[in-house]
Parts: C-alpha cells; sequence; structure tokens
C-alpha cells in the first residue's frame, strides 16, 4: 500500500468514526429531527471529500479566491440580515436549514492566504493583512469574538512558518494587541464579556455566564470511568445548555466516560499525525501552508471545544468537528479534508512519474 493510500485510508476512517460518535452521541440527546439533518450533512460531507478527490482540480487558489470573497460579501450581509439568536447575528436562517458565512471564510482563507503568504514579498504580504483585517472585523461585528481570534492566529503562524518577517508584521501585531481594550469595552457585547470574566472567577458567575461551564464539568465528572451510556442524566435532560454544539464534549465525557474520551481524542491526534505526513507530499511551499493550516485550524477547534468544556479556556462558539451538529462546521471540514486528500493524490503522482512539480517547493 504506497503512502497516500495510507494516509487517505486513514483520514477516511478517522473522519467517518468522529461522525459516526457524533451521530450516536446526538441521539441521545437530540430529536430524531435533529440527528437525521446532523446524518444528511455528515453524508453530503463525504460526498464533498470523495467528489474533490475525483475531480482533476490542480489549482486551489482559483478555487479558493471565489469562496473567500463569496464569504465576505455573505459576513457583510449577515450582521444586517440574520436573524439574532442569543445575543448574534451569525446564520442566514432557511427553511430547513441555515448558513454560517464564517464557517466558509474558513475554507477561502486556507485556499488563498497561503499563496500570497508564500511569494514573501510586502505587497503580497499587505494584502493578506488587509484581507484577514477585513474577515477578523466583520467576525467580530456578529459578535464572534473566539473565531476572530482564530483567523488572526492563523494568519501569524502561517507568516512566521513562511519565514517572512519584517517590521510591518510587529506593527500588524502591536496594532492588533492595543486595540484589544477598544474590542473588549466597545464590540464586545455584555454576555462575552461576562464569560471571559467569568473564566478567571467562576464562582462570582456561577448563575449566569459561568453556570454553562459549571454543567459541562459535572455532566464530564459523572461520567466516570465508562460512561452511563445513551442520554446521560445532565446532557440528554437539558441541564447542561447547547449540549447539541458548543457543549458536545460534556455529552461525550458523560455517555462514553474518561476511556470514551480518551479514544475519541486519539482518533484526533492520529489526524493530527496524517495531516503532518501529507504535509511531506505537498508539491510546493503553498500546498504545503494550506495543510499547515488546515491542521491549525482542525487543532484549535479540538483544543478549545475540549478547553471550555472542562473550564480550563474562556467559552466561545467553536464546534468539534466532525462531532458538533452542525451544517456549516461539516461541510467546511469536508472541503478542507477533501483538498487536503488531493493535494496527497496529486503529491503521490508526481513523485511516483519522476515528473518536474507544479512549482518548485521551497523549504518553510
Amino acid at each position: 500500500m504506497t503512502p497516500r493510500h495510507l494516509e487517505e485510508l486513514g483520514l477516511y476512517t478517522c473522519i467517518a468514526l468522529l461522525m459516526i460518535v457524533g451521530i450516536v452521541t446526538l441521539s441521545g440527546i437530540a430529536p430524531a429531527s435533529t440527528v437525521i439533518k446532523q446524518v444528511i450533512w455528515n453524508l453530503t460531507g463525504l460526498a464533498i471529500i470523495i467528489l474533490l478527490n475525483v475531480l482533476e482540480i490542480r489549482d486551489f487558489e482559483y478555487v479558493g479566491k471565489y469562496i473567500l470573497w463569496t464569504s465576505i460579501v455573505g459576513l457583510s450581509l449577515v450582521i444586517f440580515f440574520g436573524p439574532e439568536v442569543n445575543g448574534a447575528r451569525r446564520w442566514f436562517q432557511f427553511r430547513y436549514f441555515s448558513i454560517q458565512p464564517s464557517e466558509i471564510a474558513k475554507v477561502g482563507f486556507l485556499l488563498s492566504i497561503p499563496y500570497w503568504i508564500a511569494k514573501a514579498d510586502k505587497r503580497s504580504v499587505i494584502k493578506s493583512t488587509i484581507v484577514t483585517l477585513l474577515i477578523i472585523v466583520l467576525i467580530l461585528l456578529e459578535p464572534d469574538l473566539g473565531t476572530a481570534v482564530m483567523f488572526m492566529a492563523l494568519w501569524l503562524i502561517l507568516i512566521f512558518a513562511s519565514g517572512y518577517f519584517d517590521r510591518f508584521v510587529l506593527w500588524v501585531i502591536g496594532i492588533s494587541v492595543a486595540s484589544f481594550p477598544i474590542v473588549f469595552f466597545k464590540v464586545l457585547k455584555d454576555y462575552q464579556r461576562e464569560r471571559i470574566l467569568a473564566f478567571f472567577n467562576p464562582s462570582r458567575y456561577a448563575r449566569g455566564a459561568a453556570y454553562n461551564v459549571i454543567q459541562s464539568m459535572r455532566a464530564i465528572g459523572s461520567g466516570g470511568i465508562t460512561g452511563k451510556g445513551l442520554g446521560g442524566e445532565m446532557s440528554g435532560k437539558g441541564y447542561v445548555p447547547m449540549a447539541q454544539t458548543d457543549f458536545i464534549f460534556s455529552a461525550l465525557g458523560e455517555q462514553w466516560g474518561f476511556l470514551g474520551v480518551v479514544l475519541i481524542l486519539g482518533v484526533y491526534t492520529l489526524i493530527f499525525y496524517l495531516l503532518y505526513r501529507a504535509m511531506k507530499l505537498a508539491r510546493s511551499s503553498e500546498e504545503e501552508l494550506i495543510i499547515m493550516g488546515v491542521t491549525l485550524l482542525f487543532f484549535f477547534h479540538v483544543f478549545e471545544n475540549a478547553g471550555m468544556n472542562m473550564g480550563v479556556l474562556p467559552v466561545t462558539g467553536i464546534p468539534l468537528p466532525f462531532v458538533s451538529y452542525g451544517g456549516s462546521s461539516t461541510i467546511s471540514f469536508s472541503f478542507l479534508m477533501g483538498v487536503v486528500m488531493r493535494i496527497i493524490a496529486l503529491g503521490t503522482r508526481a513523485k511516483h512519474v519522476q515528473t518536474k512539480p507544479f512549482k518548485e517547493k521551497k523549504s518553510l
């Protein structure tokens, strides 16, 4: 079996396992209609992964730029026309489904920004900076602090990974840090500020912003070593708010127990390892940065979701990939994984036929 087949089979298996775990967990805490919707989203996501491997796509930048600008238009419109849910406007709500533009932006960002950064010239880096800041500002206006911070972190790490670093980057970092008080007091809403403050002093906000986290930790702890089985007393009966989405990790802990959570985190760790191996098959520095960005995005989601559920990180609206209920998140991660598998296929083919890569890979 070739390295390509090992990595593709591994990624397919891990994604399918996570989707199955998510569906089984949801079936214990959500109505049948919700479970059916997620099954449809999962099957759609798998179809997208397969389709991206079948289609002869070679220029991801061409596809990425259309997705990027479409998402920016969506982010601009959702602020005015999206329904307000829990004090935020993040989704376009349709009859049978909803769309979250920030999830689409993740795909466009990771298929466009790496190409600009890899050029390692000031003009391209400034272009990437302007677009990144535009996305961040629009997301902050929804408001969604966690996702905005994630985009800034992705941009900075990709900049450093590309080897480009000058005074301009320092200015961007400095201005971003200096603007935090303005964002905190003028942009964020009261409940978001309380979430951050509750992280440092949960007892003071036990009946307010810290309530979700306290209930989540109780649910995880009640699962013990082997878990309580489907449903659970807390996540299944509504004692943990948003157990289907942001706090799905608490439902995992209660239903599957410590051993189940360790196995699930092991699957995520295997995905990180396979993505690391995939970077070695990239044909160019641009493709290497794309896979690095996907890996970082995936890690951020897993780390933040698990951390906030256990009370070690502030609460943000970050879903657990392929496990949390949500169509936009499932589709965006499926698309990105499909791109990674396509890069693996192209890189393996180029090495086997010993042809010149379409762009010489530069060392990161």
